[in-house]
């Protein structure tokens, strides 16, 4: 299961307030999916969007059985101006752009990808 991300700075909302955004778009059952995502958005867990199977505990939901309950989380950091995505599964671990993120955290790129679960 890959899913393909990317980013978009800088959006004007009413000439007063800079929203930034990440765009996460993955194939799931033969379908393109597409979730965007912002630095303050409402969540199921304050300052995270959290990934999985879970519905009681993930803001975006992910069918596939390889991938855990509550897999990653995806936050917005303003000191460094991105989006960054924390594995929470040390045993079934995210891979951001081809490294295993078996533990911190990985900044998101635009044109990035991220690997939840496992490709069989």
């Amino acid at each position: 299961m890959t899913y393909v991300c990317y980013q978009q700075h800088g959006e004007a909302e009413e000439m007063t307030q800079l929203v930034n955004e990440l765009i996460l778009e993955w194939l799931e059952a033969g379908q393109v999916k597409i979730q965007m995502i912002y630095d303050q958005q409402p969540s199921k867990a304050p300052g995270v969007i959290r990934l999985g199977r879970d519905p009681a505990r993930c803001d975006i939901l992910l069918s596939h059985p390889t991938v855990s309950g509550l897999q990653a989380e995806i936050f917005f950091d303003p000191k460094q101006n991105g989006f960054w995505l924390r594995s929470l599964r040390d045993s079934n671990p995210a891979i951001v752009d081809g490294k295993r993120l078996t533990e911190g955290e990985a900044l998101l790129r635009q044109g990035g990808a991220i690997l939840l679960g496992q490709l069989q």
